[in-house]
């Protein structure tokens, strides 16, 4: 019954358990009589042994919260400053937003990383050389997805090629108005339908950037009125 109950305790309770036997017995000792001299000295000398194991435990909590709480601070204000960074570079929607996720992501992944790193910084190691290894391998493996993905983001922060322009890709037998400018494809509406080019071509090839056909007006004229062609003589009426 009495292991059944002691295995209900949280671990971390009963991880702190001995030093909360001590504190108490510590509390006893100090404000009663309950314990003679040499009892107050021992249990004196228990409580400075554990209180030394655990200060440094101490002292990493209170700097990670110290860092936790100054990284909240600035999160927003950051984050509001790079709105204002993106909206003025030209950048479209699409990059601006994939821009945001991935500051973002990075800056809480380094904050995580800094935090990890105080209480286990063997394994951090490990783990961002392990990190690392896999990152390599999967960017060999995926060359070209790598290098169609890279010229994707690169081209959300140009004016290379834009929704609705009329593109040649020189080189390629590709002609049309672009309908989407996606992370690893740019889907073209050719005459005989859509094609999707790689972004690594569009981003490599030389890109002609034809003008936009000028726009057609239509003008409705009330039955009983005739329009002039001007070939009337100066002296008709």
């Amino acid at each position: 019954m009495f292991s059944k109950g002691f295995k209900a305790i949280p671990l971390t309770v009963r991880r702190l358990l001995p030093t909360i036997v001590l504190l108490v017995l510590a509390v006893l000792a100090g404000a009663t009589d309950t314990f003679s001299t040499t009892v107050h000295e021992l249990f004196s000398k228990s409580l400075r042994e554990r209180a030394a194991e655990f200060m440094p435990s101490v002292i990493n909590i209170l700097i990670v919260a110290i860092l936790a709480n100054i990284a909240w601070l600035l999160y927003h204000p950051l984050c509001n400053a790079l709105a204002r960074v993106l909206n003025d570079s030209g950048a479209s929607d699409r990059g601006k937003q994939f821009a945001l996720k991935v500051i973002k992501l990075a800056y809480w992944a380094v904050i995580g990383f800094v935090i990890l790193s105080g209480f286990a910084s063997e394994l951090m190691g490990k783990f961002l050389l392990g990190f690392s290894v896999l990152g390599a391998a999967l960017t060999l493996a995926m060359q070209g997805a790598a290098n169609d993905f890279i010229s994707g983001v690169q081209m959300q922060f140009t004016k290379r090629v834009r929704s609705g322009d009329n593109v040649q890709i020189l080189g390629l037998d590709v002609a049309g108005k672009v309908v989407d400018v996606g992370y690893t494809s740019t889907l073209i509406e050719a005459a005989d339908g859509i094609i999707s080019v790689p972004n690594r071509l569009v981003w490599e090839r030389a890109i002609k950037v034809k003008p936009p056909a000028p726009a057609k007006h239509l003008i409705i004229v009330p039955p009983g009125i005739e329009l002039s062609d001007g070939s009337e003589k100066k002296g008709d009426k």
